[in-house]
This record gives structure tokens, C-alpha cells and sequence, in this order.
């Protein structure tokens, strides 16, 4: 897989992120945490820097323990192209989570979410969203600028084309349509492993029930995640996250695949920049969007959730629970 994105072609920068990300690597060894005032810039937010040397007591590698099948299982894609269930990518340090969902129990088309961990940080990605058209032969397409990328702060308009696409997995380009000089992202995604996530399992509210511990991102600083569910699926979370109100958030069983719906609206407050308007007043701020529990191999489990408002623009969660001491 390759990214060619313009802030990793200037050296000042890229030497930047790969500082960033060997901190954010060292202090998860160090066994840390990181407090509600303390926070750990990510590679894309250059006009930071880090703040904190502690973060949550979480094994990095660890994080990303699961199979991904060297080839696809099926290798045929005559007829209508199908295309549903959670893919994995792995090229070198970075880690590409795709999953495909239908937008309706009818429908042609199937609704796109994507996580892109880069370099050695596996806990503060970029974040896809968007619509894609399915065609035949194993073809599959978003409209022009359709699928949505958050960067860090700023947020793009891409193109995706899928090939060689069935249940299995798929070879993807996606297309930037603004910004200078764009380069295509060329990657493959493969169907995890049955064990570590199975696509025909109805998600159940139990399999919430717990603490987890993991960060939250909201695009441009680290937030401890330590957070839990009841027997009910009702959430609380131990520690503030950007001085945001989250109490709202519910994670809802799907009928339409092996993950939940998620959605929170965040309260009025001054101190927390995702519920101001384009005016900096506050406001009650509605994002949603899909979280999945994929079982590492250690026997634990990790929750990934993107939380997006209508402009493609959010925050995200990844944790585990049931981690090896």
C-alpha cells in the first residue's frame, strides 16, 4: 500500500510525525496515563507538541494482534459485485480498517467507514466516510469527490474505485480531488479471519458490558478513553474528553451486519469545540456514525468507533478490554 499525501513529502514535517509518533510508542511502554488536562499531539497537528509523556497502560502491538489472510478466499467476481463485512490492510507499521455495510437491506449500494492508522501510531487515525455505487464484475465506485477523509483538521473530498471485489476482499484507488499536486492511495483489503470478526453475527448490547480502556481522538490531540457499559449498553466514561459532554452516547445492535450504530449528541458547553458553531457559540452537536469489536488473539477485545457530523468531520475511539497482563 502506498499514501503520498503532501505534509509526508516535506521533510520538516515528516520528521515531525515520525518524532510524534516514536513518543506516542515510547510513553504506551512506559505504562502511563494520560490526565483530562494532559493530551499527546498527533503527527498532523504541527503547531503542537506534546504535552504529556504518560498514556494508558495498552500494549501497541498488541492492539492490531489478529489474522489478515495473505489472499482472498473466493476469487471469482462474475455477476453483481457484493460487498459487505470488515477488511484489513497491514503494510509495514500502518493499519487500514475498512468496512463495508448496506445502505439498506435492498440496496445497491453500501455505506463506507475506514480507519487509517499510520506509522507506528495505532491509536489516532484518519478517518473515510462515504457511498459506494455497486456495479458487476466485482466493480464497485463512490460518485466523483464522494467519499470524505479527515486529516487532522482539515477534511478532503476523494473518489474511491474498488476492483476484483467480493466478500473476500477487493483492490481499492482512492482519488483525491482537491489540494496540491494529489496522488492516488492504491491499497488491498482482505475479509478478517472468521475468529477474530465474524460478518453473519448479529452484534449483542452484552458483548458491550464492561470496562475498556483505550484513547479517544478528536483529530488533533489524544484523549484517555478509559470508559464502560452496563448489562443495558448504557455508557459512562471515567475520564472528560476534550471538555466535551458525551453522556448522550448509545451504541445500537445493527440489523444490517456485525457492528453497532453509534450516535451522541454533545451538550452546550463554551470549553468543548465540537458542540460551537461556525460562530463560536455553542450549540447541542449531533455526530454519528458505526463502531465494530474485532477478538484479538490474546483472547481480548477491541472496540473501534467513529463518531462523524455531516461533514465527514468527528472523533473516534479505539480500546480494549480483556487484555493480557
Amino acid at each position: 500500500m502506498t499514501r503520498n499525501r503532501n505534509w509526508v513529502d516535506q521533510p520538516f514535517l515528516r520528521a515531525f510525525a515520525w518524532l510524534c509518533a516514536a513518543a506516542l510508542l515510547f510513553v504506551m511502554g512506559c505504562g502511563g496515563k494520560v490526565t483530562p488536562a494532559e493530551t499527546v499531539s498527533s503527527p498532523v497537528a504541527t503547531a503542537s507538541t506534546i504535552s504529556s509523556t504518560a498514556s494508558p497502560t495498552l500494549s501497541l502491538s498488541g492492539s492490531s494482534n489478529y489474522k489478515v489472510p495473505s489472499t482472498p478466499i473466493d476469487t471469482t467476481y462474475d455477476g453483481d459485485t457484493k460487498l459487505a463485512g470488515l477488511f484489513a490492510t497491514r503494510s509495514g507499521d500502518a493499519e487500514y480498517i475498512s468496512l463495508a455495510i448496506p445502505a439498506s437491506a435492498a440496496s445497491r449500494q453500501v455505506r463506507w467507514y475506514a480507519w487509517h492508522f499510520l506509522l507506528l501510531n495505532r491509536w489516532s487515525p484518519y478517518l473515510l466516510n462515504g457511498t459506494l455505487d455497486l456495479g458487476t464484475n466485482g466493480e464497485a465506485q463512490s460518485a466523483a469527490g464522494g467519499i470524505s477523509e479527515q486529516m487532522g483538521s482539515s477534511t478532503t473530498a476523494n473518489t474511491l474505485k474498488l476492483t476484483k471485489t467480493n466478500l473476500s476482499g477487493f483492490k481499492a484507488v482512492l482519488t483525491p480531488s482537491q489540494g496540491t499536486n494529489p496522488s492516488d492511495q492504491s491499497y488491498t483489503g482482505t475479509a478478517m479471519a472468521t475468529a477474530n470478526f465474524d460478518s453473519a453475527h448479529k452484534p449483542l448490547l452484552s458483548e458491550l458490558t464492561g470496562s475498556w480502556t483505550g484513547l479517544w481522538f478528536d483529530a488533533l490531540d489524544v484523549y484517555d478513553g478509559s470508559i464502560s457499559f452496563d448489562t443495558n449498553g448504557t455508557f459512562s466514561q471515567e475520564k472528560s474528553f476534550s471538555a466535551c459532554d458525551l453522556s448522550t452516547l448509545t451504541l445500537r445492535p445493527s440489523e444490517l451486519g456485525n457492528f453497532f450504530e453509534a450516535s451522541v449528541v454533545m451538550g452546550r458547553r463554551s470549553s468543548c469545540r465540537w458542540s460551537l458553531d461556525a460562530n463560536s457559540k455553542p450549540i447541542d452537536k449531533q455526530l454519528a456514525g458505526v463502531a465494530v469489536i474485532v477478538k484479538l488473539d490474546d483472547g481480548s477485545r477491541r472496540l473501534d468507533m467513529m463518531l462523524l457530523d455531516s461533514a465527514g468531520t468527528g472523533i473516534s475511539y479505539r480500546g480494549l478490554i480483556g487484555a493480557s497482563k
